[in-house]
């Protein structure tokens, strides 16, 4: 699945999406490759954040991105059932947990900061998807 050709097909309000929260993409990803004890709060922090998009803008990504906190990697295997724009999403997601250069902060306050800033900047995501819900 080439995702770079398919968000470019595409277009719209996914490209506004991965564009404005690739950074929040990237640490759910380094937080899915993390042991689950070391992560605990974080993955339940993601799946809060996943739940409102579900709530709010009806993409589904929240069983998905669960599975994958849990280890699963199948493209096909977390994309079942879910829209297109979701599918596309866990497939960013899941090209973020491939790429070898994306590093885990070394130092757990940096990660804790990181994850904060970008927290705001994902609901206001959430809040633009959910006014343009037919895009």
């Amino acid at each position: 699945f080439a995702v770079r050709d398919e968000i470019r097909r595409v277009g719209g309000v996914v490209v506004k999406f991965l564009e404005s929260n690739d950074y929040f993409l990237q640490h759910v990803a380094i937080v899915a490759r993390r042991p689950p004890t070391r992560a605990r709060n974080e993955r339940l922090k993601i799946i809060e954040a996943m739940s409102a998009l579900e709530r709010d803008a009806r993409w589904r990504l929240t069983t998905a991105v669960e599975r994958m906190l849990q280890g699963e990697r199948d493209w096909e295997t977390l994309t079942r059932g879910i829209d297109h724009n979701s599918a596309i999403v866990v497939a960013r997601l899941l090209e973020h947990l491939e790429d070898s250069q994306l590093r885990d902060p070394v130092r757990p306050s940096f990660a804790e900061a990181s994850f904060r800033r970008t927290w705001g900047y994902f609901f206001e995501g959430i809040a633009y998807l959910a006014t343009h819900r037919d895009a």
